[in-house]
């Protein structure tokens, strides 16, 4: 039954900006961690001996705390490769990056970004990983990025007595150099980078600091804020850690017990084969191409075939071992999905559900499909 899905059960689609847009210049979100990947990664290039480098995106590697924002859609996400002393070899987005970088041995920086963070937000979790690896003459260097959460997050719950005691008194969320405004109302989560943040009211022209909270990475944490009636005994405010909603470091994985089971844990295609022989299992990726025969991939118009397509991580790739197959049968789903018909699908984004084979032309595939999600 396909088409049953809307769009918002998914990751999130990319904008037409983040599929085309190249940065030339270091991500501001990654320069400080580079800086500090950078003094471990100081070996000379060596011009004359080269290797590769082969980076992924673990697709199960999102580590997210709980009632986190829906994730990114990974393509969009800001890849920085730099080698031991900081010049580039690639930015851009990981869904532009070439599948395989030949470069001279010695040691690299890779870092991967969700987005920009470049100061508090709401609604704003930044997904990340930093590796360093060194590339030996004629190695093979194969880099899988996890994503975990970098920034942190509070959400105050502003009680009735507090908006009571100061019903003319504002909320201000501060690191000490930039902040937000945050309603008595306000429901969204604030996002920070690690540290201190302070939690200010502001009335009558005047500042008083309530309390401090030094936050962790992946910590998203509730105050309580609660007040004495005027001129009641004491006359003071209360904050209180609202257990109930701290969530930090329970070790949460998007898609963990459950890979495969829903479109919002569908499997990445490095991870089909892992699975072959399993029924029913959603798998994602973008349509880059289709078989003539399991010797003849093709990845550019005109397309050969309508009975299959080709699914990579990434829309770049144009090796069918860093795709899965997809059995495109007679009906509906292949009326809407071949790129003989569809060659403007190239590129897309696409999650299916069926049976995962061992070898369907050759590389692990999905056939049986009984469902299909094509992303806008």
């Amino acid at each position: 039954m396909a088409g049953v899905l809307t769009p918002g059960l998914i990751f999130g689609a990319k904008t037409d900006a983040m599929k085309k847009k190249r940065f030339p210049f270091i991500l501001p979100a990654v320069s400080l961690a580079l800086s500090v990947l950078g003094a471990g990664c100081l070996k000379t290039p060596d011009e004359s001996a080269v290797g590769t480098l082969c980076v992924r995106l673990s697709p199960s590697g999102y580590t997210a705390t709980k009632g986190a924002a829906a994730l990114p859609d990974s393509g969009s996400f800001l890849l920085s490769i730099r080698d031991g002393h900081g010049a580039s070899i690639y930015e851009g987005t990981y869904g532009d990056s070439p599948e395989r970088f030949d470069v001279p041995a010695g040691t690299y920086s890779i870092s991967i970004r969700s987005g920009l963070f470049e100061k508090p937000a709401f609604s704003a979790p930044l997904y990340g990983d930093d590796q360093c690896v060194t590339v030996t003459d004629g190695a093979v260097v194969q880099v899988l990025l996890g994503c975990a959460q970098l920034n942190a997050g509070i959400r105050l719950l502003v009680d009735a007595s507090f908006t009571s005691r100061f019903p003319d008194g504002s909320l201000y969320l501060s690191d000490g150099t930039e902040g937000l405004p945050f309603g008595k109302t306000e429901k969204r989560i604030a996002y920070f980078q690690p540290g201190p943040v302070e939690i200010q009211l502001l009335q009558d022209e005047e500042r008083t600091l309530l309390t401090t909270r030094n936050l962790s990475a992946r910590e998203i944490l509730s105050l309580k804020l609660a007040a004495s009636p005027a001129g009641g005994q004491g006359g003071h405010v209360s904050v209180a850690i609202d257990t109930a909603r701290i969530w930090t470091e329970d070790g949460f994985t998007a898609g963990e017990g459950a890979q495969g089971k829903t479109p919002e844990t569908a499997l990445g295609t490095g991870e089909v084969a892992a699975h072959a022989g399993e029924t029913g299992v959603w798998v994602h990726g973008y349509i880059a191409g289709c078989f003539k025969t399991a010797a003849s991939p093709v990845f550019y118009a005109p397309f050969p075939s309508a009975t299959n397509i080709l699914v990579a991580s990434r829309q770049s790739v144009t090796d069918k071992d860093a795709c899965i197959s997809i059995e495109l049968k007679k009906g509906a789903l292949r009326d809407a999905v071949n790129l003989q018909s569809h060659p403007g699908h190239k590129g897309r984004k696409i999650y299916v559900k069926g049976d995962i084979a061992a070898s369907y032309y050759g590389i692990p595939g999905v056939k049986n499909v009984t469902d299909y999600y094509l992303e806008e």
